[in-house]
């Protein structure tokens, strides 16, 4: 999990919750140093909906500002990643103030879109989709491969929601 990435990576983990509606949530997982919090990733997740009943007590966890990950995790589900596309793109101004200014606007990142799938016994359940961007310290694209309208030829309606809200959420006023 990236939580747990982060942690080994750098040796600290937050989450904060920027945004958040009943569908879609925006957090920032960073690292402390000095005393500043470094964005290590900035996710946008569209949940699913409804949400399973068997996921209720976690989801409203998580929608309380929770790990995403580690609540599942503690709350006995098994957690995979299905990938649908990595790709590049510029950071924003408003990635650029979430890291510190350690990744200047208009500097490539990675961005992955996948689908979060939780397992528990025979139970097999769609959480949400997320999409990613990451700091060039934390994780670097293998793909050379810019962000374009193929990209998003690869995508289930909820992943291309959360692509779509991420890359605005990068380009975002820092003041909003």
């Amino acid at each position: 999990m990236n939580s747990d990435q982060i942690m080994q990576k750098f040796g600290s983990y937050g989450v904060e919750v920027l945004a958040q509606s009943s569908s879609v949530r925006l957090a920032n997982l960073y690292s402390q140093h000095d005393q500043l919090a470094i964005c290590r990733t900035l996710a946008v997740t569209r949940f699913h909906e409804p949400t399973p009943s068997s996921l209720a007590e976690a989801d409203g966890h998580i929608r309380q500002g929770k790990s995403i990950g580690l609540t599942l995790k503690a709350a006995g589900w098994s957690v995979d990643k299905h990938v649908a596309t990595e790709c590049l793109t510029p950071a924003g101004k408003y990635f650029e103030a979430l890291t510190a200014g350690t990744v200047p606007e208009g500097a490539e990142i990675t961005v992955r879109v996948y689908t979060l799938r939780t397992t528990q016994g025979e139970q097999s359940l769609d959480y949400a989709a997320i999409a990613e961007a990451y700091h060039p310290e934390h994780i670097t694209s293998e793909s050379s491969q810019h962000c374009t309208n193929e990209t998003w030829q690869h995508l289930s309606q909820l992943e291309a929601e959360a692509l779509s809200a991420l890359l605005k959420s990068l380009d975002q006023n820092v003041s909003s």
